[in-house]
């Protein structure tokens, strides 16, 4: 097998590529060449593409670049701005989109390559790319659902609020107008009894 690889022109030339190309990576990372996502069994962990980009471009908190910190800070500045605007945490394949969209609209990177996973990574198929749309978008519709439920519960509480304030409302109205009428009864009968002793007394001077 060595005699092989050492004297097989086209295997040459293709690492001698290899060579080159690396020679002109702008992102530099600290595990070696082999494929990011092969490394999951060895762990036991699977990172997602954000967390396994800054465990393999750093050392001892230190990155290896800046292109990498530059990559690093945008796709996490786009996630949470995402988890904002749908006020929930991101799957994993929204994380994965977003951050080779990132890496992409960084560097300047136009191959279809995903990124972040080593140059063994292969890209998705149509049939994945369709299949983690449909999970993203019935996600998506789920969350949409659970939303507009939290919405009308809430609404729901409001109306509730607002009948049970019409309602006391209404009977502190009733309860100051039973209070007025007392005291106009109570007045009129002071009235009644006052004209009541002034005529008895202009009889009394008669």
């Amino acid at each position: 097998m060595i005699e092989y690889f050492g004297t097989d022109l086209k295997f040459q030339e293709r690492s001698q590529k290899n060579t080159d190309n690396r020679k002109k990576q702008k992102i530099k990372h600290i595990i070696g060449s082999k494929s990011y996502s092969q490394r999951n069994p060895e762990t036991g962990e699977e990172p997602d593409c954000i967390t396994l980009w800054e465990l393999t471009h750093t050392k001892n908190g230190t990155w290896s670049n800046t292109e990498s910190l530059d990559v690093y800070d945008k796709a996490c500045e786009e996630v949470k701005n995402k988890e904002i605007e749908t006020q929930g945490p991101l799957s994993d394949e929204q994380r994965h989109n977003i951050f080779q969209t990132t890496y992409k609209g960084t560097l300047q990177c136009k191959s279809s390559q995903p990124r972040g996973y080593g140059y063994m990574a292969k890209p998705s198929t149509g049939s994945e790319r369709i299949r983690i749309q449909i999970k993203e978008q019935a996600r998506a519709t789920a969350a949409f659902q659970q939303r507009n439920s939290e919405l009308s519960h809430q609404i729901n509480d409001l109306q509730d609020q607002l009948q049970a304030e019409r309602a006391n409302t209404q009977e502190i109205i009733n309860l100051e107008r039973a209070e007025r009428e007392q005291l106009e009864g109570k007045l009129k009968e002071e009235r009644a009894e006052r004209e009541r002793l002034l005529e008895a007394e202009r009889k009394h001077q008669d």
